[in-house]
Formats: structure tokens, C-alpha cells, sequence
């Protein structure tokens, strides 16, 4: 039946997060008291910002612009998803989707441009600090505020004009709690290739070159704060990591759902959660917890309230750095007999005291734990004082928590091993599988068998010990490994998609160029180049001093931690590294988003596109989950970050068990032969019986 004859849908029916009742109540719950969060936090900002006149910089009128976009951005689809949850159908009309399709993308667009506009104030704050006032002028703030609307505006216009004119004929069911372009794109019933290729310049590349413009400037900063000292340099480097972190919480998820093919994937809806609830959290957490202005603004505003409530009828004002409560008094005088012709006033303060705060009632206070000083380092260095073990940190600090994770990291490493090995032994095994891509598949399971084994161990056994201990030259061998195995892996996905592009693009010479003798040098240079990098790495971190402290923070070794301990200015080495391990990370990834989409382009033909997008799809999401996290922990100067530990999870357990998930379920070779293979040990059993 044409087009025209087809009867076009109404509404759209959204399949939720799960069909669970418990575990729907649950989500429920979990998601109202994010999305309560998010309200009053970001309009708690909002409200800092604008009442205290110490704030009154470019810097925190764009943070407030920007915390406003966080309550639209989550207001989008957090009440929808909230009400679905009790809903039997979850419907949505065309219109309704059609709406919320355009001010996701309108709004989530011109966050992405005000991000920019917030890295180039930060710019002019400090490489240009006596312009910075006549540059970012109020007046040019708000233009570049406005623009970033109208650039948002016309991004999601474009999206929602190439949606409208497409036909929806059936089926309608949205594999997500909201719409979104991927995944109303795939129940049109045309060819909407095209419109995914535009959709997807549009977007992913977008978030692609705004990302990698991002993170050169705040690495250009960077560099010219660490060249300088004192406290102005020193605050303007927590500000700096702080905008880099949104930036990389926004940007990474973007990057993932809109810069590669519109296919389903099992990670979308996590990824979805992320981008949609999750993030527009981090964003007060993170300028509150980091910003000693904001915090110090919340905590004047707070007590003043508290303290004030009682001098109704007067203006009252603290003065929190000097704990100073003043009450004053206005009086009004009518001096219109002066010729003035507007009343006249004048303040008069009737009351001013100080405000003293016991440790035990100052809910504001911390402690901190200072940093050990030159001179002692020096001293130590003197007296030839080497630390011989490092302490590694506990991911949760309770004993119940502990045996918890343990059990639950033993079943992801055991299915690790478990799914690794029987990819390796199905495709050893297999007549069919024996081709160049399986060869690197077998060779990547065994990577990640390798790499899990690394840290996972450990790991393990540290969830059980009071004292979570690791001797110097262990520590180096576990950073060796580590970086050995992981670069490795990265040469070799890198590999796998020259691979995909050979015998998709040149299919009639693929088994003349990828032979067995090359597949076997490709897999020894992949190898190589992970001990060359991971040789560089180990040499710089045992060629610095460590005196003291040896405390780790995190659950093995690595490098950003490591190096923080050592007894000397370490900055040229961490230059060096991030050089290395962060530019190898960006590079190989920008390299495979490209190929990949160089691949889909090429093809013409809807079949050849489908089966295209089908062997491609896996790589993709084992590539995006592989280096998303490597390029957040490398790529950036090593600082602490609250979220390190449970990237640093992701990456070295989580990763591992997703490639023989990813494989195995998206692969119908993978799954035939194992169920051969099966069968064939089924029946040696009953022979042998």
C-alpha cells in the first residue's frame, strides 16, 4: 500500500523504562527526588546570583542563565516520565511528541552554545584580565546569551521541519520515556537516510566540534595558569575544572546518541537518563560544592534570613566575612517643600554586633587537610625518605557496603571471564568464523579478559581487608599493565575499523588485503604500540621522588593519582602524559566516529546500508563506551573529580563484560556458532554416557 493510501498515527506510544510495577515505583521515587533536586537547586542559584552583589561578573550572570536552561532542560521530560510511571498506556499525541522533540533540542542546543560563551569569558578573565571589564561588557553578555537562544532555536527548527514532513504511518511505538529524533526516525515509513545524515550533522557535529573546541581551550588556559602562582591563578583554575566538568557531562552522552547512526543500542536509555535527568543535577552540585563565592553567597544569604527575622520593619544586613550583624534603620522625609519634588531619604544604623558561632552549632564549617609544604618536602627529599607502599581508597566506607560490592563485582568479573573465553572458544572453534573481523574479535576478548584481570583481582580481595595496601613496585607493574593492555585495546579497535571499512567499501579485494599474515600484524602493532606507550609512562612515574603522603585515591594504580603524591613539581610530566594518553584517546575516537560515518555514507542501497549499520553498530557502542571514559580521566589536567572512581569502575569492570554482551546478542554468526557448539557438546555427553 503507497503512502497516500496509509492511514497517518495520532499518537505515539512511549515503552517506558520497564514494565516492572516494583521496579517502576522504584524509578519513580528515585527520579521525583532528582528532579526535586534539580528545581530548587539551579533556582537557589538563580536567586544567590541575583541577590548578592559580590556575583554581580559576566561570569555568574552566564551561570545563571545556564542554570536556568538546567530547569527547562529537565522540565522537558521529567514530568511526563513521572506520570507515565503510573500509567497503563503511555501515550503521547503527534503534536505532543512534535513539541517535545523541539524544545529539547532548542533548549539542549543553547546550552551547548552558552558553554562556549562561558569558555570564552573565561578566556578574557585570564588571558586578557585588564580588558576583561571592557570586553565582557553587560550589554555584550546579553547578546551572546540571546544568540545562544537563537542559535538553539534554529537548530531545533531545522530538526522538527525535517520530522514534520516525513510520514508516520505505523508502527508508533517510541523505544524511550520521551521523544527524541532517533528514535522517531526509525518508525517512518520512508527511506529517512538522507534526513539521518543531516540530522546527525546537525547535531552530532555540533556536539562533536563544540566538545573538541572546548576542551583546546580549557587546555590552552590551562597552561597558561599552571605557568602562573597565587590564589587568583589558583581560583581561577577550580573554576576552570569546574566548567569542564559540565562540559564533559553534557557533551559526552550528547555525543554518543546524535554523532553516530539512528540504530538502538542497549545502553540508549541509560545514556538518556543521563543526558535528560541526571545531568541538569550535576550542575548545582558542581558550582556549589567547588565555588567558594556561590557557597560563601548561599551561606550569607541563609543566615542572614535566619538571623534577620526578627528585626521586621528594618533593613538588616551580615557581613559574613567579619560575622557582623547591622540593623538599620531608613528615614523617610517629605522634601517637597525644598523643590526637590521626590521624597528624601536617609539610613542611620541602630544596632550593629557580632555574630559568634560555636564549632559544635556552625553547620558551615569544614576542615581540610593542608597539603605538606615545600620545606618539608624538601627536608624529607634531604634525609632520603622513600615511600615503599602506597594506601589504595575504599569505594564505599561502610563494612555492609563493601560485601555488597564485592559480590556484585564477582559476578561482573566472573561474567568477564565467562564471556571472553567462550567468544574466544567460539570463534577458535567455529569453520564459519574464521574470517579477519572474528580473528580481532577473538583477539579483543582476550584483551579485556587481560584487562579486567588487572585491577578486578585486587580489587576484590581489598573489599575483604581492613588495610588496603599495594607495595611500590606493584603499583608501578599494575599502572604498567594497565596501560600496556588498555592501549593495546585501543590500536586494535582502531583496526577492527579499517577492517569493517575494507570489506564494506572494497569487498571484491577484502580477502586480498586482509589476509591472515596481515590480521597478525596489525594485531602485533596494535600490542607494540601499547608497550611503547605504556614503557613511557612507567619510566615517567618511577623517575619522581615520593616522600609522602602515599595515600591513593582511588581503588588501584594509575597515573593521575600516583602522580599527585610525588614530592615535586610534577607539571612538565603531566603535560606529557596527558599528551599521551589523552591525545591517543581524542585522536583514536574522532578517527573511528569519522570512519564510521565515512562507511554509512558511501552505501547506497537500503539493504547494504541496514547490513552495514547492523556490523557497525557494535563497534560503535564497544568504542563509545571504551574511550567516553578514557578521554574524561586522560584528557583533562589530573585533578580530582567526585565522579573519578566511578568512571575509573566503568572502564576497568564494567567495559570488559559489555564486549562479549554487545557481540553475542547484536551477532547472529557469534550466537549460531555457539549454539553449535553447544550442541555438539550435548551430544559428545550423551555419547560419552
Amino acid at each position: 500500500m503507497g503512502v497516500k493510501n496509509s492511514s497517518y498515527v495520532t499518537e505515539f506510544i512511549l515503552t517506558g523504562l520497564s514494565h516492572e510495577r516494583d521496579i517502576q515505583l522504584f524509578l519513580f521515587a528515585l527520579f521525583l527526588i532528582f528532579y526535586l533536586i534539580v528545581l530548587p537547586s539551579n533556582v537557589l542559584i538563580i536567586i544567590t546570583i541575583r541577590g548578592d552583589a559580590h556575583l554581580n561578573s559576566p561570569m555568574y550572570f552566564l551561570l545563571a542563565n545556564l542554570a536556568f536552561l538546567d530547569i527547562w532542560y529537565s522540565s522537558i521530560t521529567a514530568p511526563k516520565m513521572l506520570v507515565d510511571f503510573f500509567a497503563e498506556r503511555k501515550v503521547i499525541s503527534f503534536g505532543g511528541c512534535i513539541a517535545q522533540l523541539f524544545f529539547l533540542h532548542f533548549v539542549g542546543a543553547a546550552e551547548m552554545f552558552l558553554l562556549t560563551v562561558m569558555a570564552y569569558d573565561r578566556y578574557v578573565a585570564i588571558c586578557k584580565p585588564l580588558y576583561y571589564s571592557v570586553q565582557m561588557t553587560r550589554r555584550l553578555c546579553n547578546i551572546l546569551v540571546v544568540a545562544s537562544w537563537i542559535g538553539g532555536f534554529i537548530h531545533s527548527f531545522i530538526q522538527v521541519m525535517l520530522i514534520i514532513r516525513l510520514p508516520f504511518c505505523g508502527p508508533n511505538e517510541l523505544d524511550n520515556y520521551f521523544c527524541d529524533i532517533t528514535q522517531v526516525l526509525r518508525i517512518t515509513c520512508t527511506d529517512s537516510f538522507m534526513e539521518e545524515m543531516v540530522m546527525i550533522f546537525s547535531s552530532g557535529l555540533i556536539s562533536v566540534v563544540c566538545f573538541v573546541a572546548l576542551l583546546v581551550s580549557y587546555a590552552f588556559l590551562l597552561t597558561v595558569l599552571k605557568k602562573n602562582v597565587g590564589e587568583s591563578a589558583s581560583k581561577a583554575l577550580s573554576t576552570c575544572y569546574s566548567h569542564i566538568t559540565i562540559v564533559i557531562f553534557m557533551f559526552g552522552p550528547a555525543i554518543y546518541i546524535y554523532a553516530r547512526p539512528f540504530d538502538e543500542y542497549a545502553p540508549d536509555k541509560v545514556v538518556s537518563v543521563f543526558h535528560t535527568i541526571i545531568f541538569p543535577l550535576l550542575n548545582p552540585i558542581i558550582y556549589t560544592l567547588r565555588n567558594k563565592e556561590i557557597t560563601t553567597a548561599m551561606k550569607k544569604m541563609v543566615l542572614q534570613y535566619l538571623l534577620c527575622r526578627k528585626y521586621e520593619g528594618y533593613e538588616c544586613e551580615f557581613d559574613i566575612h567579619t560575622s557582623t550583624l547591622r540593623v538599620i534603620h531608613i528615614y523617610m522625609f517629605d522634601s517637597k517643600f525644598l523643590g526637590l519634588g521626590f521624597p528624601f531619604s536617609w539610613k542611620q544604623i541602630i544596632s550593629e554586633e557580632k555574630i559568634l558561632f560555636s564549632r559544635r552549632m556552625n553547620l558551615f564549617s569544614s576542615t581540610t587537610t593542608q597539603p605538606p609544604t615545600a620545606d618539608k618536602m624538601d627536608f624529607q627529599k634531604k634525609n632520603g625518605t622513600r615511600i615503599n607502599e602506597f594506601l589504595l581508597a575504599a569505594i564505599s566506607p561502610t563494612w555492609q557496603s563493601q560485601i555488597a560490592l564485592f559480590v556484585v563485582f564477582l559476578l561482573v568479573y566472573t561474567a568477564t571471564i565467562v564471556g571472553n573465553t567462550l567468544i574466544m572458544l567460539t570463534v577458535g572453534s567455529a569453520p564459519q568464523l574464521r574470517t579477519p573481523m572474528y580473528f580481532l574479535l577473538g583477539n579483543l576478548s582476550f584483551l579485556d579478559l587481560c584487562y579486567s584481570t588487572v585491577t578486578a583481582p585486587k580489587m576484590l580481595m581489598d573489599f575483604l581487608v581492613e588495610k588496603r595496601s599495594i607495595s611500590f613496585d606493584a603499583c608501578m607493574a599494575q599502572l604498567f599493565f594497565l596501560h600496556f593492555v588498555g592501549a593495546a585495546e585501543m590500536f586494535l579497535l582502531t583496526v577492527m575499523a579499517y577492517d569493517r571499512y575494507v570489506a564494506i567499501c572494497k569487498p571484491l579485494h577484502y580477502p586480498s588485503i586482509m589476509n591472515r599474515q596481515l590480521c597478525s600484524w596489525l594485531v602485533a602493532a596494535s600490542w607494540m604500540g601499547g608497550l611503547i606507550h605504556s614503557t613511557v609512562q612507567t619510566i615517567l612515574t618511577m623517575r619522581l621522588p615520593f616522600c609522602g603522603p602515599n595515600c591513593v585515591d582511588n581503588f588501584f594504580c594509575d597515573v593521575p593519582p600516583v602522580i599527585k603524591l610525588a614530592c615535586t613539581n610534577t607539571y612538565v610530566i603531566e603535560l606529557l602524559m596527558v599528551s599521551n594518553s589523552g591525545l591517543i584517546s581524542t585522536s583514536c575516537f574522532i578517527i573511528l566516529l569519522t570512519s564510521y560515518t565515512t562507511i554509512l555514507v558511501k552505501i547506497r542501497s537500503p539493504e547494504g546500508r541496514r547490513k552495514a549499520l547492523s556490523i557497525c553498530a557494535s563497534h560503535l557502542t564497544v568504542v563509545t563506551l571504551f574511550f567516553g571514559p578514557c578521554i574524561f580521566i586522560y584528557a583533562r589536567p589530573f585533578s580530582t573529580f567526585s565522579v573519578d572512581k566511578l568512571v575509573s569502575l566503568l572502564y576497568n569492570i564494567i567495559t570488559p563484560m559489555l564486549n562479549p554482551l554487545i557481540y553475542t546478542l547484536r551477532n547472529k554468526d557469534v550466537k549460531m556458532a555457539m549454539s553449535k557448539l553447544r550442541s555438539k557438546e550435548i551430544i559428545v555427553d550423551s555419547d560419552g554416557k
